[in-house]
């Protein structure tokens, strides 16, 4: 044993169970959430549980119990993001002989039914199929009378599957609710001794609690509504000057412009973006969405098809691990901004007429889907419009905040984290909103290079400003959690069409009421052509930000992932890759900066 992690002393109530249940819930790490279940009141548990390294590889919980005679092993419900099936990985206990036992399960082999393997060292016993025991509805369980007189037991996963273990000895129910998709499961154990153990190895999938764990995250941003800086190819390619959005690419393309997209769509972000990002250590994707993937009434011009790769990416990311924030990027025939990123350019007409409800109904749908039981939960929250001016639309996006906020909720609680933009107000000016725990997350979008004052800083009072985010962070985190939405480490507005396709740069006068700074030559563009001293700036000013935004609020997430490679100074992947944004967020590449200016 290597650490020791808890010794277990009391037994307190399990809130849903319909027996009389007792668990102790525990959290060492890497184990990230292990819950015993029992019916009676007497400690099955005793001793110390340890985190210790499994013989074959992964990671492995163990301890010793009480009063396990004659006991069974047994599985069920293999992967918590699909319940209902069996999944490849290897579990096992050791006996108070030290024995190990390792049972592989493979799906789908004989009679439509798993087959186990039950290994003793090197020796299998063959292929063992579920008897009456095997129960597939409403939980697929299988007990082995293969173990008898267990005084300890080891529980592992090979795989990077979160899985159970049930000792069995008694006959009772359980109402399992699940931490990951927050849905109820009628656990019916037969011959089980009172104790039931759910361990999360290596990579978890459990709930995540906007408020008291770090996101950490990036944002697709380009794909699923496209905005000409990150992808100005598809809008140069029109050869027309005023296509500057998705709206006039609609209106360019007509009925081709589905088939434009979807070769987009197809290729500008992969699972293997999703297995990158993951492996970066982020446990966070928000993905923007424009209203009309589900509502093109009133003779709008955009394309359709958006909504399948959406799904699609939520599979990718209940896979590799990752919560998925879905962000209402655009309401569709009124913009909320007036910006190319709302999906329309030009006039803020959102607030009028009917358009509240549409972009509700819109809310209402995401919901109704993300919630189904296929996604396991990967869809952790919606933030309900993204970027609101206001300074225009203010009173209508309060009163949208209001009708949506009990769509959230329901009797058993949030069934999804609400998310709500601070539409370009001083945070502080929603201390009074949304208090009550549990009732949503403000997001606030933090740049320094859209104002012609800040394109002038230099390096050491560019970090000062991130720093000094600290004051009002930690005084809105106070009252309910904030979260950094969008950040980037790029320090100024080179890119190609940032501020609009066919408008130019603040940073070298450019665009109309700009001051010239500088040249944006080797500021923007491929990070190949960026000097060392330019790449040690951007990382002074990434982490910053990261070390504000996690001390003083609840985390972030960057914008954007990716581009075509025209403005590497704003994509997290090649920050990564050009050495200025580490590949385990939590390691810093430079000296701490909050304290050093």
């Amino acid at each position: 044993m290597d650490r020791a992690v808890q010794t277990f002393d009391t037994i307190t109530s399990v809130p849903g169970a319909s027996c009389d249940a007792r668990a102790i819930k525990i959290l060492p790490s890497p184990i990230q959430g292990l819950t015993f279940a029992n019916t009676s009141a007497k400690p099955l548990v005793s001793g110390v549980w340890s985190v210790v390294d499994a013989p074959w590889g992964g990671k492995a919980i163990e301890g010793p119990i009480k009063g396990c005679k004659a006991a069974d092993i047994g599985i069920y419900a293999a992967n918590l993001a699909d319940p209902f099936s069996l999944t490849s990985f290897d579990y096992g206990v050791t006996t108070a002989q030290d024995q190990i036992y390792v049972q592989s399960i493979q799906a789908g082999t004989t009679e439509d039914k798993p087959a186990y393997t039950v290994r003793l060292g090197d020796e299998s016993s063959g292929k063992l199929v579920p008897g009456v025991k095997y129960h597939f509805d409403p939980t697929k369980y299988i007990t082995d009378p293969l173990f008898a007189d267990v005084q300890h037991i080891r529980i592992f996963s090979v795989k990077k599957e979160p899985f159970h273990i049930i000792l069995d000895n008694l006959e009772y129910d359980i109402v399992y609710r699940s931490p990951h998709s927050r849905q109820d499961y009628t656990m019916h154990v037969r011959h089980a001794l009172p104790i039931a153990a759910l361990c999360y190895a290596i990579k978890t999938t459990h709930a995540f609690q906007y408020g008291k764990d770090i996101v950490r995250g990036v944002s697709l941003g380009g794909w699923l509504v496209l905005e000409p800086w990150i992808t100005p190819s598809i809008f140069d390619k029109t050869g027309n000057e005023s296509v500057v959005d998705e709206w006039t690419l609609g209106q360019f393309f007509g009925g081709q412009a589905q088939e434009v997209l979807k070769s987009h769509w197809d290729t500008f972000i992969t699972e293997a973006d999703f297995e990158q990002i993951a492996s970066y250590g982020l446990n966070h994707v928000r993905i923007p969405i424009g209203a009309w993937a589900f509502d093109i009434s009133e003779n709008q011009p955009y394309a359709q098809g958006q909504l399948p790769y959406l799904q699609q990416a939520v599979y990718w990311a209940k896979k590799h691990g990752i919560n998925v924030l879905i962000d209402l990027h655009g309401a569709s025939v009124e913009s909320q901004n007036g910006q190319d990123n709302s999906g329309r350019r030009g006039d803020i007409t959102w607030g009028r007429g009917d358009s509240l409800q549409k972009t509700e109904a819109i809310i209402q749908q995401l919901l109704a889907e993300f919630t189904l039981p296929k996604y396991g939960g990967a869809v952790t929250a919606i933030e309900v419009l993204n970027e609101p001016r206001g300074d225009v639309v203010l009173q209508p996006y309060r009163q949208y905040l209001s009708d949506l906020h009990p769509s959230f909720f329901d009797a058993s609680g949030s069934r999804m984290e609400f998310v709500y933009s601070d539409a370009f107000q001083p945070v502080s000016m929603w201390n009074g909103d949304y208090t009550t725990p549990g009732a949503g997350t403000m997001d606030t979008h933090i740049y320094s290079m859209f104002a012609d004052d800040l394109n002038g800083l230099s390096d050491d009072a560019r970090v000062q400003i991130y720093c000094s985010y600290n004051a009002s962070l930690s005084d809105a985190s106070s009252h309910h959690p904030v979260i950094v939405g969008e950040f980037t480490a790029a320090s100024s507005d080179c890119a190609a069409y940032l501020n609009g396709r066919g408008r130019g740069a603040r940073f070298d006068g450019t665009l109309p009421g700009g001051t010239r700074r500088g040249s944006c030559t080797d500021r923007t563009g491929s990070a190949s052509r960026f000097s060392d001293d330019y790449k040690h700036s951007l990382a002074r000013f990434w982490q910053a930000q990261v070390e504000t935004y996690e001390s003083s609020a609840s985390g972030w997430i960057h914008w954007t992932w990716r581009s075509e490679g025209n403005s590497d100074d704003w994509d997290y992947s090649a920050g990564v890759e050009h050495g200025w944004i580490p590949k385990d967020p939590t390691q810093r590449l430079v000296s701490q900066q909050c304290n050093s200016v």
